[in-house]
């Protein structure tokens, strides 16, 4: 059987148009495909911005966290040091109760000494003064013995 020309071109020109509709669909089709790849391409260097300046904050953040760290160290560090000094300079609480009983100990006994050495000194000062009156007393005494002696071998002689 031999074709039809007029059905063969009737055939091509569908088959023509159909080609045409799906070329154009193609084009559309390529230019949505375009233009989502633009779109995306956007977004996507939209989202990596973002995620880098999301990086450079997170990296300055931590940056300032460390400096802070580092500061809060270096004043517990000198809190440290200071508390040692402050610690070198006192006494545990079982020292001081002993030491406390050891000078109440020698501050009684220093307080017995004193007495004694006081009533002592009173009774040499008694004595001293005693003394010295027994001393003009004696050398009063004497003197006028001693001028009774001269009156004498005055006369006498």
């Amino acid at each position: 059987m031999t074709a039809d020309p007029v059905s063969e071109k009737s055939c091509d020109a569908r088959h023509t148009a159909e080609t045409r509709l799906v070329d154009e669909r193609i084009e559309k089709l390529e230019a949505s495909i375009s233009h989502l790849t633009e779109r995306f391409d956007l977004r996507l260097s939209a989202a990596d911005k973002a995620l880098t300046i999301q990086a450079e904050a997170n990296e300055r953040a931590l940056r300032i966290q460390a400096q802070e760290y580092e500061r809060r160290l270096g004043e517990l560090n000198n809190a440290h040091e200071r508390a040692l000094t402050e610690q070198s300079r006192t006494m545990s609480r079982n020292d001081f109760v002993v030491f406390s009983k050891e000078y109440d100990q020698f501050r009684a006994g220093f307080d017995e000494f004193r007495r004694k050495t006081e009533a002592n000194h009173a009774a040499m000062l008694a004595a001293t003064t005693k003394g010295q009156e027994i001393a003009r007393t004696w050398a009063t005494a004497i003197g006028i013995l001693v001028s009774i002696l001269a009156v004498l071998l005055r006369f006498w002689q």
